[in-house]
């Protein structure tokens, strides 16, 4: 695979956390909640402000952006942490400006790698930590380049199994979906690549969090590869029935990645 492929391939959501991932608690992308303009300048113990941040994320990117720029110490309040994490991760794959280069999404992925770290050593028993860790770990690889991509892969499968031993439904089977992805997309030959491994992880998904677009459109793009684009495209059907149950960027990211896997699939 030509390293350009690869990194592409590896694109938005891999992880999904995939932010997205960049799986997670269920959150209310549409709560009626403080706008992200509330943000203080320190994050010291302002959980509700974070939350604010992310249930409106859609609408304010540039502040997010902002936000994650400002280099702040980081608190120990691990409630704090790893919802930081989780806004650097919507920061780095879907709040910068369209062209942002590597230097930028490495700057803003960095505050989720620092922030989800110092969460799961705080609370290693907590699925969030692990979790936010890993997606935004993939992000700064991604951004960094190929190389790094896939030395980030390993600590990335490590935390991502730990969260699955604690909770393998957080947000929306997350930590499977994004394994899954990684086994999927990561060549086997130089890492740990594994389609059968990865169709495992993606299946489980499915099943636990059947709600999810991502987990159906990351299971099809390996049904395609194992099974032949019949099967694909069946559920990348089904996937396109589902109503909205994220954000609304990532939502309509979604719709746009079924329409362009099913005019490659035909």
């Amino acid at each position: 695979m030509k390293s350009g492929s690869f990194v592409r391939s590896l694109g938005v959501g891999i992880l999904l956390a995939t932010a997205a991932p960049l799986q997670l608690l269920s959150f209310n992308a549409y709560a009626n909640t403080a706008p992200v303009a509330a943000l203080p300048a320190s994050i010291e113990s302002n959980v509700s402000s974070l939350d604010a941040a992310w249930n409106s994320r859609h609408e304010m990117h540039a502040k997010i952006v902002d936000f994650l720029k400002r280099k702040q110490a980081l608190p120990e309040d691990y409630e704090v942490l790893w919802r930081l994490s989780r806004l650097s991760y919507y920061g780095g794959f879907f709040a910068l400006p369209s062209g942002s280069n590597s230097e930028e999404k490495m700057e803003i992925f960095q505050v989720g790698v620092d922030s989800g770290d110092k969460a799961r050593r705080a609370a290693p028993a907590r699925v969030e930590g692990h979790y936010w860790y890993a997606v935004t770990l993939g992000g700064w690889g991604i951004a960094k380049g190929i190389l790094n991509a896939l030395s980030s892969a390993k600590p990335m499968r490590e935390a991502l199994t730990e969260a699955i031993k604690i909770d393998p439904k957080y947000h929306y089977a997350g930590p499977l979906r994004v394994r899954g992805r990684l086994y999927n997309k990561l060549p086997g030959v130089i890492s740990f690549g594994d389609n059968k491994l990865a169709l495992e992880d993606l299946k489980k998904a499915a099943h636990l969090a059947p709600e999810s677009k991502l987990n159906h459109i990351y299971l099809a793009e390996v049904q395609n590869k194992l099974s032949g684009k019949a099967e694909a495209l069946k559920t990348l059907e089904y996937a396109k029935t589902l109503p909205d149950v994220v954000g609304v960027t990532e939502e309509a990211t979604y719709r746009k990645d079924i329409s362009t896997l099913e005019s490659k699939f035909r």
